[in-house]
């Protein structure tokens, strides 16, 4: 596979690089130091807002596209990026470069014979898997991101199974007997939690990538990660859980320094950082399916994010205008619970936009009172929401009755790095997010003409 400018990218996604590197000593975790040793290079965004534009996944398509967000226009998981828009794979696979791509979001696959592998982020419901082989592979993820607060055990257990066995027949089995005993303590350690199976997927995801582009000898290999954003984002605050961050950034580290020894070039970057902050919550639906059916709304079918927000199709006009009306006027305490943002042909894209400093332990329905009113809106107290004995309290019981509060530690800036060896990037203080496109066409001498 050695050629002079292949090139071997991971997306770590918003590492934050000074935690990353004070815990690397702290727990002495020698693949994380080794890593960090990479030549460094700074990167920036001109997107500034969380749940707008300063999230991975438009960042993810400004890198790939080497478009700004406000000309891919790609905004919340899920869209579609418009056909005239290509990306690095597309470019270097029609120019013979072979290209193997697993995880990176909102991307979408142009086949071209030189593309040897593509596996999608588990939020996109339109691509499809190259090669096909991968199909089983993709559905347990897939059903968990989108139902991780009200998960089916029948489903799981069976969609567990197949995830399995289609790994084991992608070169999982020394993976599995190597690493047996170690999850095996951490679940009954600390039982099944969603930052364990986050880490535990991208070992895999690293795992069955290295297998297959090792098959496939590919010039240009791409891997997207979550696992460390995902941590930093819900559960930076549990200082008992802080070493098992550090275990698994090690062992991610180890992989990703033993796929790059067959690689003259590596490039890792975050797309940007995350600060931690004082604990806050934000409102996701308990079942997003039955949540809606519950407000009378007549749906199609619903694609879930990751948090608080869906895109909702809708058989006809008549449904989608009926659908609109209830989510555009539902109100939860005196606020507006949801927020559209974007409406196409018979459907929407929909979030719940109010969250809270506090949980209010389901909120004990039956206790719905002023006081616990008060509090949960204190994050509101510049609106100068007004509480009185007569306030209805319909619509909130209905509302804490199906929400769950999902727990956020950190808050995305705009700043971000990249590590790289033997990638040419001229000396200069920062670097936007979207030229690193044309960086990487630079590498395999294909940068376009400004």
């Amino acid at each position: 596979m050695r050629k002079k400018n292949n090139l071997f990218a991971v997306h770590l996604n918003e590492f934050n690089f000074s935690y990353l590197k004070k815990g690397a000593f702290k727990y002495n975790k020698k693949n994380i130091i080794e890593l960090l040793k990479l030549q460094k290079v700074s990167t920036y965004t001109k997107d500034k807002f969380q749940n707008k534009n300063l999230d991975p996944w438009v960042q993810s398509v400004s890198i790939n596209t080497g478009k700004t967000s406000s000309k891919h226009k790609i905004l919340n998981l899920g869209d579609n990026l418009d056909a005239r828009i290509v990306q690095i794979w597309d470019i270097l696979s029609k120019k013979e470069f072979t290209c193997s791509i697993w995880g990176t979001m909102n991307s979408k696959l142009n086949y071209n014979k030189n593309i040897k592998l593509y596996f999608p982020d588990p939020w996109n419901f339109k691509d499809q898997i190259y090669p096909k082989a991968l199909n089983k592979l993709f559905v347990l993820p897939k059903y968990f991101s989108k139902n991780y607060t009200d998960v089916s055990i029948l489903k799981i257990f069976l969609y567990g199974a197949i995830f399995f066995i289609s790994s084991i027949r992608n070169g999982c089995s020394i993976f599995y007997l190597k690493n047996i005993f170690l999850f095996t303590k951490l679940f009954l350690t600390k039982g099944v939690k969603n930052y364990l199976l986050f880490f535990i997927f991208d070992l895999i995801s690293l795992h069955i990538f290295n297998e297959k582009i090792k098959e496939n000898r590919t010039n240009f290999s791409l891997i997207f990660l979550n696992s460390l954003a995902h941590f930093q984002h819900n559960n930076w605050d549990e200082k008992e859980n802080e070493k098992y961050y550090f275990l698994f950034a090690d062992l991610i580290s180890e992989y990703i320094l033993k796929i790059s020894q067959n690689y003259n070039s590596i490039l890792i970057y975050n797309g940007f950082s995350q600060d931690k902050i004082k604990t806050e919550f934000l409102l996701r639906p308990i079942n997003p399916v039955k949540f809606l059916k519950k407000l009378n709304i007549n749906f199609k079918t619903v694609e879930q994010d990751m948090t608080n927000g869906a895109m909702i199709f809708f058989k006809n006009k008549k449904d989608f205008l009926k659908g609109k009306t209830i989510i555009s006027n539902f109100k939860v305490f005196g606020m507006k619970a949801f927020k559209i943002t974007r409406e196409h042909q018979n459907s929407f894209f929909y979030k719940i936009q109010i969250k809270s400093f506090y949980t209010i332990d389901s909120f004990s329905i039956s206790k719905i009172n002023a006081s616990n009113v008060k509090k949960f809106v204190n994050y509101y107290e510049k609106k100068k929401f007004s509480f009185t004995k007569s306030l209805k309290l319909i619509n909130e019981e209905f509302f804490f009755k199906n929400v769950n509060f999902i727990k956020c530690t950190g808050k995305h800036n705009t700043t971000g790095i990249i590590l790289k060896k033997n990638f040419n990037i001229k000396p200069q203080i920062k670097i936007e997010n979207h030229k690193l496109f044309n960086m990487i066409l630079g590498h395999f001498s294909l940068a376009k003409k400004k």
